[in-house]
């Protein structure tokens, strides 16, 4: 398990909420060596584990695998380039999102999670289509989704100048030289083999506020527009120490150890995107803000940009949010749920507690000194419109989750980064403990009728130093009746 230390680097680089990380020089000793490791592979199975199979895909590692129950492989796609998000789709292909094979190594954007790189395979590994969004202004990174129509949302980092961070309200002692990287979010129609038509687009940095300079765009009462992102949000948190991003970096997250600019730089760190297709909304996690957040996406790019427009009359600003409301000057310390939370995504039709936001809290750094991940269900507040609910100085709703899962021993189950959770057609939830590469069935009582820890050692070559053999961005079960297997697995 990550040392404590870790945890705290999740701010500002890989940055999470809460009291100032611990000295690196001049500290009291560790704690003691640990439990041996667990042995690698099929550790639990029991009859109320829901058929299927479950995808692994290291992020040190380029072959993307399903694992039948009994954690035998029973299929794999080799690729030429590490892993990031993978999605296995009705026709039996993978679409993913990966780093950028033998291209030029971006200097700009030195984050964990840049990848740049969209692809969809066929079942037999045939390159259906392979598209690059990377450049030193703009690259994609962690997540992607395909939508109903067929075309696929992104996120992406966008570069930003110093000056132009100044102006939009930014405080100048931390904008480094290299300025700061606004998220955006594009949709894209695949064209041929490896291009793409744009159909919609929307940039964090049309919808800022800000009350440090009141001579700067943006400036506002922070308070009374929880709907807009205060671009000085990340400064209420300390930066890492440097022993925590030498940790980071030994994990092979980032490509080397960052400047205090860049770390500044990447001040939300978007990890994750999901696309309610029944309200045309989206849902985005941002670890560094320890908040998920919703928008409209019914409105066009134009109206994106502004406040008004789209089904829900809001044009690009926030329709909801939820985590930390200190961030919007709703609460304080104490009021803080979200810590470094990953894979935000509404369950799915059909399956118990449809409609609710899951989402992994990875649980490190929190006031109290512990550390101890969670998985949250959340019952969104929705008028019977279907809008949601996000009062200016008002708490944000919920209040607490609808349901949660937390490990008998609580500090058991931890990963500081990455990580995921999936809500089953069985009503139970399948949680990836990242860092570990240990994935897990529990059902909703907390009982645990399957888990897993890979034994998928051998790493591809790649930027960067070599990551734990371990780690997982997250894990998927396709369950046995999917449409992609039916006919391919005799």
């Amino acid at each position: 398990m990550l040392s404590t230390l870790l945890a705290a680097v999740l701010s500002l680089l890989v940055q999470a909420d809460g009291a100032p990380p611990a000295s690196p020089q001049g500290g009291p000793p560790g704690p003691p060596p640990g439990p041996p490791p667990r042995p690698r592979g099929l550790a639990v199975k029991e009859p109320r584990a829901l058929p299927g199979l479950t995808m692994i895909a290291p992020l040190q590692n380029n072959v993307v695998r399903l694992v039948d129950l009994d954690g035998k492989v029973v299929h794999e796609w080799k690729t030429d380039a590490r892993g990031g998000s993978e999605y296995f789709l009705e026709d039996g292909s993978l679409l993913r999102s990966t780093g950028t094979g033998n291209a030029p190594r971006l200097a700009r954007f030195n984050a964990g999670g840049k990848q740049g790189r969209l692809q969809r395979i066929a079942w037999d590994g045939t390159i259906l289509w392979d598209w690059k969004f990377a450049t030193e202004e703009h690259v994609q990174h962690h997540d992607l989704q395909l939508t109903p129509d067929e075309t696929i949302l992104f996120i992406a980092w966008e570069h930003k100048t110093r000056a132009e961070a100044i102006a939009a309200g930014r405080h100048p002692a931390y904008v480094g030289k290299e300025g700061m990287w606004a998220c955006c979010v594009h949709e894209v129609e695949p064209v041929g083999a490896d291009g793409a038509e744009f159909i919609w687009e929307w940039h964090s940095w049309d919808h800022l506020i800000q009350d440090i300079d009141p001579d700067a765009a943006n400036y506002g009462d922070v308070a009374a527009h929880p709907e807009r992102i205060d671009i000085n949000a990340d400064l209420r948190r300390a930066p890492p120490s440097a022993a925590d991003v030498a940790d980071l970096q030994k994990l092979g997250y980032i490509d080397a150890t960052p400047t205090a600019g860049e770390r500044s730089a990447d001040w939300l760190h978007v990890n994750a995107i999901f696309h309610d297709a029944e309200h045309d909304q989206i849902v985005l996690s941002s670890p560094h803000l320890c908040e998920v957040l919703i928008l409209d996406h019914s409105t066009t790019s134009d109206e994106a940009v502004g406040s008004s427009g789209g089904q829900r009359g809001k044009g690009g600003d926030l329709l909801w949010r939820w985590g930390n409301p200190r961030n919007y000057g709703a609460g304080g310390v104490s009021d803080q749920q979200l810590f470094y939370q990953h894979n935000a995504r509404i369950i799915p039709r059909g399956h118990p507690g449809a409609g609710r936001l899951l989402i992994y809290n990875n649980g490190g750094n929190r006031p109290d000194g512990s550390n101890f991940s969670e998985v949250y269900e959340l019952e969104l507040p929705r008028n019977a419109d279907g809008s949601l609910r996000l009062e200016p100085f008002a708490a944000p709703e919920p209040a607490q989750p609808a349901w949660r899962y937390a490990a008998p021993n609580k500090s058991d189950f931890f990963s500081s980064f990455i990580s995921g959770a999936q809500r089953l057609s069985n009503g139970s939830t399948l949680v990836c403990e990242g860092v570990n590469g240990r994935v897990f069935e529990v059902l909703a009582d907390g009982t645990m009728v399957w888990e897993y820890l890979h034994p998928f050692t051998d790493a591809a070559p790649g930027d960067g130093p070599p990551a734990p053999p371990t780690a997982l961005f997250r894990a998927t079960r396709i369950p046995a009746d999917h449409p992609g297997l039916k006919g391919r697995l005799q």
